[in-house]
């Protein structure tokens, strides 16, 4: 509805006020102007007293009046713009003092004129609500005043490249802080051609603030690391960084350029605000994503029949999805992840969804193991999709996390301590007949007490029935650790490549997935090609050398293939070893060089071999008694440590196809021999697109690509030009050696304490 104005005397409406006065004065003939009401100008609001000004000539009265403050013009001539910019730079920075564009007038025309104001001049508007804001304004608020600062530069562009300036220099209602001003674009270039060189955040810091001069503190002596990884976005030097606005888009566009490539690793894919009818399981605002690529898939496919391990990580990205991860353990006994799905459910749905993706990859896979964390679903789904498994565990370590988060049912601190050592002790247990009546006593005792009897309930509901899941006397001899390799891979996840920190981008979460699984295979096929002494083969050193320290009388033979070893600590403990098998039937890596034999073949009662599947002390013992045995039979050539090395344990892997698949999944496509092809493509994709541009944004744009193409282009150069000059240093030359730190105090002692 238009707004009208009547007239007082005959109630005549007009649509203007104009129009009004005119009839007045002609009709009625009655001078009188109607104006309308305006609010007062907050524009040239004075931020010492809060009164409101018409314009700049009613403010500079002001306060040279009321607060005798004189505002003074200056001006200036340069010869050509870059003049004026260096002159304006160097202004800045004896003020203290930041000027922005406030506005650019192309009137007349053979010239244009540019206003430069105050940064701190103006009114802080918020782009949301103080009740909706997320993120807490600065420490030292915003840079602007609430009101009008006079500081300002205008300045005339003449056709024939002369500028006019006036200049104000007098600033009104803030001082002069280095708080408030911004780092200048050439600073920021020159922090990004540092950024693009590799320099280390540290060192970059380190050199900023040793360039403090005469106790004079300048805006680039407060840079922080934050600030650098800003200004590392700004120019894209960061790997993370994506031209897509929120996670939706970067996810989507990932998943579109993998899935046109040759090496889609794309199991499921099925985004937020979408139905497919292939996932009916899935609801409108359900997400999923399931990756897998060949590499993982041949692993996968080799050590699947062992053992099987699935569990689901929180905190992966800010938006509250799960991770479920696929692992098995490969012939270093080390944790391999096959294959992850995110996804907003960890339920049954969408676990039978990954599974079944994971079928259509690899195929039906038959395991002895599934190992998992105490929710059913994950063997329920399993089982119907793959088919039943010898052996159903959880994990320990989940096992005894959930202990100590559920302890807390009951009040008493001393009564929580109690409780865990007596239920941590019956899942150490190590014999069946022992562990019945613990468990049967235990659970009584829980439920029986008042004060424990909440915790109780919470047992025997969840872990008295199904005890051979979680108990280890019912998993010796299993041939693997089940206890350490999730709390590893958790802990691999969190901790080194989402960098302890809860990821706020989805995207790079799942960058870090998979460069955690790119490193995995490149150390995958340095085992396969030159051999890596990994955590198995440490721990088997560890306890060869302490058996070297055992005496050999403590060994008994007990019929053929069996001993007796007395324990060196308790005269009345003694464990068996027993012999299941010949190093020359195995072809896995983990072999003794110094007893002759592999993992695989001795079996030892105690804890170290049974539980963590160790090649224990007393089995180390038991070969070195062999060994000596056999060297004093002449009849009996004893073997040299050189013959006995494992000859196939890395070969034979090669053979069969997984270190070509594993290559094709690291390796980096190298464009060097086809240079003039790439920058023909290069060129003519360009000026395609360049073409198609049509407005000044789309143009500003290619400006903006360009200006963070040159600190990455600038870095690359000069450390090729770097590689070119240096020498080659010859293969012999002698090396000084480093100075190294001490322990001063003896290990026994540091361990006593």
């Amino acid at each position: 509805m238009s707004r009208t104005v009547i007239c007082f005397l005959c109630e005549k409406e007009f649509s203007k006020s104009s129009n009004l006065n005119r009839h007045l004065k002609e009709v009625h003939n009655y001078n009188y102007q109607v104006t309308k009401n305006k609010e007062p100008n907050n524009r040239f609001k004075c931020v010492i007293c809060n009164e409101c000004c018409e314009s700049f000539k009613h403010f500079s009265k002001h306060v040279f009046e009321k607060h005798e403050i004189v505002i003074e013009k200056e001006n200036f001539e340069f010869s050509n713009p870059d003049a004026f910019y260096n002159w304006k730079s160097t202004t800045e920075d004896l003020s203290n003092s930041f000027f922005t564009k406030h506005r650019t007038c192309q009137a007349p025309k053979n010239c244009s004129t540019v206003d430069f104001s105050c940064n701190r001049s103006g009114f802080y508007k918020p782009k949301v609500q103080e009740s909706e804001r997320e993120r807490k304004l600065k420490l030292n608020g915003s840079s602007k005043i609430e009101g009008y600062c006079p500081a300002s530069i205008k300045a005339i562009f003449k056709e024939d490249g002369l500028v006019l300036v006036e200049y104000i220099a007098t600033h009104v209602g803030h001082n002069t802080e280095l708080a408030h001003l911004h780092l200048k674009l050439e600073q920021r270039k020159n922090i990004a051609d540092k950024i693009a060189k590799n320099i280390p955040f540290d060192e970059i810091l380190d050199e900023i603030k040793s360039s403090v001069e005469k106790n004079e503190i300048k805006r680039e002596h407060l840079i922080t690391k934050h600030d650098l990884y800003n200004i590392e976005k700004e120019f894209s030097l960061d790997k993370d960084t994506s031209n897509h606005f929120n996670d939706l888009e970067r996810i989507d566009a990932w998943v579109k350029k993998e899935k046109a490539s040759d090496k889609n690793c794309i199991l499921v894919y099925k985004p937020q605000g979408v139905i497919f009818e292939e996932y009916p399981s899935l609801e409108l605002e359900d997400f999923a994503l399931g990756i897998m690529t060949d590499a993982q898939v041949e692993i996968l496919r080799k050590f699947s029949s062992d053992c099987i391990i699935v569990d689901s990580i929180h905190g992966s990205s800010a938006f509250d999805f799960k991770m479920t991860t696929l692992m098995v353990i490969d012939d270093t006994k080390q944790s391999f992840l096959c294959a992850f799905f995110i996804s907003n459910r960890s339920d049954e749905g969408s676990i039978q969804i990954f599974f079944n993706a994971v079928k259509i990859h690899v195929g039906i896979i038959t395991s002895k193991i599934f190992m998992s964390d105490v929710a059913d679903y994950f063997y329920k789904t399993w089982e119907g999709i793959m088919g039943i498994t010898n052996n159903k565990l959880f994990c320990t370590w989940h096992v005894d996390k959930a202990w100590r988060k559920n302890l807390t049912k009951i009040k008493n601190t001393d009564e929580q301590k109690m409780t865990y050592k007596k239920i941590k002790a019956l899942l150490d247990e190590s014999d069946k007949e022992a562990f019945q009546p613990m468990l049967k006593s235990i659970a009584q005792e829980l439920n029986t007490d008042v004060i424990t009897k909440d915790f109780g309930e919470y047992f025997f509901k969840n872990y008295v029935h199904c005890y051979e899941c979680w108990a280890n006397s019912y998993r010796t001899n299993l041939g693997l650790d089940t206890s350490i390799n999730l709390e590893r891979m958790h802990k691999t996840i969190k901790h080194l490549y989402l960098k302890s920190k809860h990821t706020k981008r989805l995207d790079q979460a799942v960058r870090a997935i998979m460069q955690m699984v790119k490193n995995k295979l490149v150390d995958r096929s340095i085992i396969l090609k030159r051999g890596k002494i990994t955590s198995k083969l440490k721990d088997l050193q560890i306890r060869h050398k302490e058996a070297v320290k055992l005496k050999p009388d403590l060994v008994i033979a007990n019929g053929e293939g069996c001993w007796k070893v007395m324990s060196s600590s308790n005269n009345f403990e003694v464990y068996s070893v027993r012999k299941v098998g010949l190093i020359n039937d195995c072809e896995c890596s983990l072999i003794c060089k110094h007893c002759l034999t592999c993992i695989h073949s001795y079996s030892c009662t105690c804890l170290d071999s049974c539980i963590k599947w160790n090649m224990c002390k007393h089995i180390h013992l038991v070969c070195l008694v062999v060994n000596l045995d056999l060297a004093t039979t002449d009849d009996v050539p004893v073997q040299s440590n050189d013959q006995n090395i494992h000859k196939t344990s890395f070969i034979n892997m090669e053979v069969d196809g997984e270190n070509p698949t594993i290559l094709s999944d690291i390796k980096f496509d190298s464009d060097v021999d086809q240079i003039d092809v790439q920058k023909q493509l290069l060129k003519d994709k360009i000026e395609s697109i360049l073409n198609s541009v049509s407005t000044n944004e789309e143009v500003q744009v290619f400006h903006e690509i360009i200006d963070t193409m040159v600190p990455k282009l600038k870095a690359l150069k000069e450390n090729i030009e770097v590689k070119k000059d240096n020498g080659v240093v010859p293969s012999n030359k002698n090396i000084q050696p480093q100075s190294r730190l001490s322990r001063k105090r003896k290990k026994s002692e540091t361990i006593r304490k």
